[in-house]
Parts: C-alpha cells; sequence; structure tokens
C-alpha cells in the first residue's frame, strides 16, 4: 500500500488546524504529511496503520504522528453512531521566529 501525500492548510490567520472529523465510518487513505497530527478518536473502534504496522483502537484513543509518518484509520464493524474524531495538525515551525504575533 503506497501512501499518499496530505498537506496541512490551516486557515490563512492560523498557525495550526483543528476539525472535528464525523462521519458513518473512517475510511481515509493511508497518507502522510510534512507536519505533525494529534487525534483522539470520540467514537468508534476498528484498526489503525501506521508505518509498517497495524493495531486496534478503540474510544478515548489518543495518538500523535510526527512528520512522514503514513497512517490511516478504518472503521470495523457496525456502529449505532458516527464515527467521530477530534484532529490537531501543525507543520513543525508552525510557532516560527514571530510565534508571539500568531493570532492564537
Amino acid at each position: 500500500m503506497k501512501a499518499q501525500y496530505e498537506a496541512i492548510r490551516p486557515a490563512h490567520s492560523n498557525s495550526f488546524k483543528v476539525f472535528l472529523v464525523e462521519k458513518k465510518e473512517f475510511d481515509s487513505p493511508y497518507h502522510y504529511h510534512s507536519g505533525f497530527e494529534l487525534t483522539y478518536i470520540l467514537y468508534t473502534k476498528g484498526i489503525r496503520y501506521v508505518g509498517n504496522r497495524f493495531e486496534d483502537y478503540y474510544e478515548d484513543d489518543l495518538v500523535m504522528f510526527g512528520p512522514y509518518i503514513p497512517h490511516c484509520w478504518n472503521t470495523i464493524g457496525d456502529h449505532d453512531q458516527p464515527a467521530t474524531a477530534i484532529v490537531i495538525q501543525w507543520e513543525e515551525d508552525f510557532l516560527g521566529a514571530n510565534w508571539i504575533n500568531c493570532k492564537e
């Protein structure tokens, strides 16, 4: 399985990106990005692929990925609620030299 590059694109006025993923099931492609990602699973369970490893994940999992680490989440089984996660992404230099001037 070959990983696809995914660009991290925070809003112009932000130094990081935060978003809620809520869908019937997690079905993101195997991907990587140049920055960091922190993912908190609120609801669902399945298999998480990271690099050349795979492992089960459950509600309340909190995982941080470093730059260029390929990963994806796949929901397993039927669920009565949507698969839900909070994702925060940022580049290595997101604070930069002028971090005190960031909007956040």
